[in-house]
């Protein structure tokens, strides 16, 4: 079961991609599925609701994984995209009680970035899981400039992409 994208081909319904479950559309951002929006079929999955839906948590938009969606070209690139995609979340581990002023900080383990949850009015924020106690939440603006500063001087690798994924999280704009 899950969400899936699907065309109307030689008048038959056609699955082109899987999105993700009820919540959690693991394969795919919410600007990726504005843009399928066009192609739907709006059967057994409908686009357009799961764009409203403000309870879903999206893929979060990993640097390595852009593609441009202006074409019917970008259509194909961004379906094979998406079928080559598994689940991913980024996981480190941070000094909490540093971090995370309000809760968390007495957690054990690390910290997943799970995705993006949008507001009706398109506002996006990114949404983490705690290790410890499996809690998602989101970060106030010093929180996450805080995280952001954490992220970049505690990985190794790829100093461009941890910076563009640093710059990628967003605040709770309800948390400033």
């Amino acid at each position: 079961m899950g969400e899936h994208h699907t065309i109307i081909e030689n008048n038959e319904v056609t699955y082109v991609c899987k999105l993700g479950t009820l919540s959690n559309m693991y394969y795919v951002r919410r600007d990726e599925a504005n843009f399928l929006l066009d192609f739907d079929a709006k059967k057994d999955t409908d686009i357009a609701e799961l764009l409203e839906d403000t309870d879903i948590i999206w893929r979060f938009p990993y640097p390595t994984e852009d593609v441009e969606l202006n074409s019917k070209i970008s259509y194909s690139k961004l379906v094979e995209a998406i079928n080559e995609r598994s689940v991913r979340a980024f996981k480190f581990y941070a000094d909490k009680a540093e971090i995370l002023t309000s809760y968390h900080d007495k957690c054990r383990g690390g910290i997943e970035i799970l995705g993006e949850r949008f507001s009706q009015e398109g506002i996006g924020r990114t949404i983490f899981s705690c290790e410890g106690c499996k809690r998602l939440f989101s970060l106030s603006n010093a929180e996450v400039e805080k995280m952001k500063a954490e992220i970049i001087n505690s990985f190794e690798g790829s100093e461009v992409f941890i910076e563009q994924l640093a710059a990628r999280i967003k605040p709770n704009p309800r948390s400033y």
